[in-house]
C-alpha cells in the first residue's frame, strides 16, 4: 500500500505540472487570438495608407492643384512615411504571430507526453480504491457508502436536469403558442373559412398554430414523465387538464365552433397560466439542483479524506 501511495504522489505531481502547463497553453492561445485581431486591423490601416500614396502619385485635378501650390510633394512625403510606419507595425505583428505559433507547437508536444501520465495516474488511483474496498474493514465500509451516496446524488441531479430541460422546452413552446394565439384571436369565423386574413401583412398561418398545440401535448407528456421520476409534488400546480381538453378541441378541427361559442379565449388563458406554472416549477428545480450539487461536493470531499488523496483530474 505504501509503494502504491508513493506512486500516486509522484504521478499526482506530474499531473499538476500538466494542469499548470495546460493553463499556460490556453493563455498563449488567447494571446495569439488578440495578436491576430490586431494584425488584421493593422492590415486595413496599411492598405489605407498605401492607397493614399497611390492617389497622390496618380494624376487628378486635386493633385494638379497641390502641385501648383507646391504642397503635393510635402503631402506625398508625409503619406509615404505613414505607410512605412504602418508596414513596420504590420510586420511586427506577423513576426509575433510566427513566434507564438512556434511556442504553441512546443507546448502542444509537451502536453501530448503528459496524456499517458494522466491515464496511468487514474489507473493507479482506481487500483488503490479497489484495494481499500476489498479489505472489509471500517474504512472500506465508509468508502462503499460514499460511492453509493455519490452515485445516488449524481442520478438524482441528472433526473432534475432532464426535467428542467423538458420544462424549458415546454415553456418556449407555450410562449410561442401564446403569441400565435394572440394573433389568431383577432380573426373572425369568416376569415378562418377563407383561409386566414386577406391582408398578407397580418395573415396568420393556422397550420403553424395547430402544430404548436400538438407540440404542447408532446412537451407536456415529457415534462410529466421527468417530474414524476423526481416527485409528484412538482406536478401539483400545473393547470394542464383543462388545457389538454382545449388543445384536443383544436386538433379535432373544431376551431370554428370555439370561435362561435366564445371559448377561444379560454385556450389562450390556459396557455398563459401553464407557462407561468412551468416557470415557477423550473425555478424550484434549479434551486433543488444547486442543493444536490452542494451535497455531492461534500460527499466527494468526505471520500477524498477516506482515500487519503484527491482525484485531481
Amino acid at each position: 500500500m505504501e509503494s502504491l501511495q508513493k506512486k500516486i504522489k509522484d504521478l499526482e505531481n506530474k499531473v499538476i505540472e500538466q494542469q499548470k502547463l495546460n493553463e499556460h497553453y490556453n493563455s498563449i492561445l488567447d494571446e495569439r487570438h488578440n495578436l491576430i485581431n490586431k494584425c488584421d486591423r493593422q492590415k486595413i490601416i496599411l492598405e489605407m495608407e498605401i492607397n493614399d500614396v497611390k492617389r497622390l502619385n496618380g494624376f487628378t485635378f486635386k493633385n494638379f492643384v497641390h502641385t501648383v501650390s507646391f504642397s503635393k510633394e510635402r503631402k506625398l512625403e508625409k503619406e509615404e512615411k505613414e505607410a512605412v510606419v504602418a508596414r513596420l507595425k504590420y510586420d511586427e505583428y506577423l513576426k509575433a504571430i510566427e513566434d507564438i505559433n512556434v511556442k504553441i507547437e512546443s507546448i502542444r508536444k509537451e502536453l501530448d507526453e503528459y496524456e499517458e501520465i494522466a491515464k496511468e495516474y487514474l489507473e493507479v488511483v482506481n487500483k488503490k480504491e479497489k484495494l481499500i474496498i476489498s479489505q472489509d474493514n471500517k474504512r472500506s465500509s465508509l468508502l462503499i457508502n460514499a460511492n453509493k451516496k455519490i452515485k445516488e446524488l449524481e442520478e438524482k441531479n441528472n433526473k432534475i436536469k432532464k426535467a428542467y430541460v423538458a420544462g424549458e422546452n415546454l415553456r418556449f413552446t407555450l410562449k410561442k403558442t401564446e403569441k400565435i394565439l394572440e394573433k389568431a384571436d383577432r380573426l373572425d369565423v369568416v376569415q378562418i373559412r377563407n383561409g386566414g386574413l386577406l391582408d398578407d401583412k397580418s395573415k396568420v398561418d393556422m397550420d403553424e398554430t395547430l402544430s404548436y398545440l400538438y407540440k404542447i401535448q408532446c412537451c407536456l407528456k415529457k415534462y410529466y414523465k421527468y417530474l414524476n421520476n423526481i416527485s409528484i409534488e412538482f406536478t401539483e400546480n400545473i393547470k394542464t387538464n383543462n388545457l389538454l381538453k382545449y388543445v384536443n378541441y383544436w386538433l379535432e378541427g373544431m376551431f370554428e365552433n370555439m370561435m362561435e361559442n366564445k371559448k377561444f379565449q379560454g385556450t389562450l388563458t390556459r396557455v398563459a397560466e401553464t407557462k407561468w406554472d412551468v416557470i415557477d416549477i423550473n425555478s424550484r428545480l434549479h434551486q433543488q439542483s444547486l442543493v444536490v450539487e452542494e451535497e455531492l461536493i461534500n460527499v466527494i470531499k468526505e471520500k477524498e479524506i477516506i482515500l487519503g488523496y484527491s482525484k485531481i483530474i
